[in-house]
């Protein structure tokens, strides 16, 4: 079972996602406090590995393929590195996909931005790249 959670009584846009969750019984919070949307398990996880992304036209929901911006400037690529190494810290990691959350995190601990030439692959392109993305609006 898989939801994506807006904020409540608001219009439905991207910028209105709170979370996507998926569970097997017993929802991880309390769903009334937010405007709850079906998805599927497959539509979950191709957004959880970035291989989607969300996009909502007039408050309907659909899927594309992910594609990512050119290339970054060091500053950019490193603020990308630094915001998400610090978010995957904040996360619970009983979460269902802790694996995956642990090897994402092994690979931005063991990546070396210091060796790479810039400008250089957006830094998310680079963890899907590398099978170890993983949608920070999944936790």
């Amino acid at each position: 079972m898989a939801k994506l959670l807006f904020k409540k009584n608001e219009t439905k846009t991207e910028s209105t996602l709170c979370c996507a969750i998926k569970y097997d019984s017993g929802a991880p919070c309390s769903l009334e406090l937010f405007d709850v949307v079906e998805i599927s398990d497959a539509e979950y996880d191709s957004f959880f590995d970035g291989s989607k992304w969300l996009k909502v036209t007039n408050g309907a929901i659909s899927w594309v393929d992910s594609s990512f911006p050119g290339q970054q400037s060091k500053e950019v690529f490193t603020s990308y590195y630094n915001q998400y190494k610090d978010y995957l810290k904040t996360i619970n990691t009983n979460h269902p996909k802790a694996e995956a959350l642990q090897n994402c995190k092994n690979f931005i601990d063991s990546l070396d931005i210091e060796s790479l030439t810039f400008p250089h692959t957006h830094f998310c392109k680079v963890l899907r790249d590398n099978n170890v993305f993983v949608s920070v609006c999944s936790f």
